[in-house]
């Protein structure tokens, strides 16, 4: 659901399903990369909606910030054998991928 609503521009309904998450950590850097392929469309389709490409910039950002403060509170609140584990473990809901794969696909970061 959290996917569903970055892209039907419902910010505040995926940042509600973000909160409620199984898997937060996977969850914000997964949306995080829709918003930015979004903006990567959004310039490619040259509709240049200075506005549209803003408020996608700024969704993406939230979204990488959340996760970042979320790996950064997990650091400090954890062992570090458990934090490592936080970021490793295969997760079954993401094709069991671990949020250090999910990150390191693909257009990941193009900001």
């Amino acid at each position: 659901m959290t996917m569903y609503s970055a892209l039907a521009d419902c910010q505040s309904m995926a940042l509600l399903f973000w909160e409620n998450a199984k898997t937060p950590m996977a969850t914000g850097l997964v949306v995080h990369k829709i918003y930015m392929f979004l903006d990567k469309m959004e310039s490619k389709w040259a509709r240049m909606d200075e506005e549209m490409t803003e408020k996608l910039e700024n969704a993406a950002h939230e979204f990488e910030m959340l996760s970042c403060g979320l790996l950064t509170a997990c650091y400090h609140n954890y062992d570090k054998s458990e934090w490592i584990n936080i970021l490793t473990v295969k997760m079954k809901d993401w094709g069991y991928l671990s949020c250090l794969t999910l990150q390191a696909s693909p257009g990941a970061r193009t900001s």
